[in-house]
């Protein structure tokens, strides 16, 4: 629940657990000049990847850079409540035509990070047209921000496809998913990520205990 999943982003051992994960994404930045890492979840729930996105998010954006959020998250994701930003147009709309890029970012109510909401439409025409046009997107993202976190929820169906629009990719899982896990990271990297890590999450406490598998990172 949204209660949950903010006493866990609140919390200390998310704090450490996001210090470790900030240094994998730095390193890969420094190795590739990577800026947009998608995260995704086998096994988790939409809270996993929401706290573990907009955590991400608010340590760069504390450091002084410029960071956003695209919310990705087909069924759903909890980054609104989290943020205190709004339900309103998003991806969705922005992809149909229905509403352009100044309705469809808000802002984190705590930090410097801004928001693309996945939106309100989750029809599946729509979810077509988000799948194309993902990375035209993402591309403009980039150029207008340093860092972009996409948030993917639990893994789908078309999870891959959105993670190759991004340059490196954190899965997050608990440990009896973890063999799930190294293939699919296995898998990503064989089809030209260019860096990808496992990120073992802990029931109930979601997201308490976040240790990257720096053994399955590619340089």
């Amino acid at each position: 629940s949204a209660v949950d999943a903010t006493s866990v982003i609140d919390a200390p051992e998310t704090a450490e657990a996001v210090r470790q994960l900030a240094a994998w994404v730095q390193a890969i930045r420094n190795s590739g000049n990577a800026n947009r890492i998608g995260l995704t979840s086998i096994g988790g729930n939409a809270g996993d990847t929401s706290v573990a996105s907009l955590a991400l998010a608010r340590h760069f954006a504390n450091t002084g850079k410029r960071v956003a959020v695209a919310d990705l998250s087909r069924t759903g994701s909890l980054l609104e409540n989290l943020s205190g930003v709004s339900r309103g147009p998003g991806l969705a709309e922005l992809v149909s035509g229905a509403a352009d890029f100044t309705k469809v970012i808000g802002r984190d109510g705590q930090s410097t990070v801004h928001l693309l909401r996945y939106g309100i439409d989750r029809s599946p025409a729509t979810s077509d047209l988000v799948l194309d046009r993902a990375e035209r997107v993402l591309a403009a993202l980039s150029r207008a921000y340093e860092l972009v976190i996409v948030n993917l929820g639990e893994a789908q169906h078309e999870t891959p496809v959105l993670l190759h629009k991004c340059e490196a990719a954190l899965i997050l899982a608990p440990l009896q998913r973890s063999s799930d896990v190294t293939s699919a990271v296995q898998a990503l990297l064989a089809t030209g990520l260019h860096a990808a890590g496992h990120v073992l999450i802990e029931k109930p406490a979601v997201a308490a205990k976040v240790q990257p598998d720096f053994s399955l990172m590619s340089a």
